[in-house]
């Protein structure tokens, strides 16, 4: 079993995930409920009594390795994105898109509607006092 822990360690010092989907599967070969670490940590079960302190100490060895190059890989993935989607998304040349905030109110395009329909049918609108006093009726 110690070979088997020291050929998994000699493997994740010679993988190094470079984008999204090599970081996933690093997780899933590794670290995942079926990944390489959860077989180890079944096998451990079986060991000897007098040999498992040895191997719970390369075990968690193995373990803060693969935790702490998945953390790596991943952060470098993260930020490498955020910054290439950032330049690449703002495009400062493109006219300023209209603030268009707000509409009429539906009696106001109502009653202009009405004004339309009336205007094609020969009616004039005209425009006047909203109050007439006797003098003018």
């Amino acid at each position: 079993m110690i070979d088997r822990i020291k050929e998994l360690t000699a493997e994740i010092l010679e993988n190094n995930p470079q984008n999204k989907i090599e970081v996933e599967e690093f997780r899933l070969k590794y670290i995942s409920k079926k990944g390489k670490l959860n077989e180890l940590f079944d096998l451990f079960k079986t060991v000897p009594n007098d040999q498992k302190k040895q191997m719970g100490f390369e075990l968690n060895q193995l373990k803060n390795l693969i935790e702490d190059k998945f953390a790596a890989a991943n952060d470098l993935v993260t930020n490498s994105t955020d910054e290439d989607s950032k330049e690449s998304k703002q495009d400062l040349t493109l006219p300023q898109i209209p603030n268009i905030v707000g509409s009429l109110h539906p009696l106001t395009l109502i009653r202009k509607r009405i004004t339309e329909i009336f205007a094609r049918m020969g009616f004039n609108n005209e425009d006047g006092p909203e109050i007439e006093t006797d003098w003018y009726n």
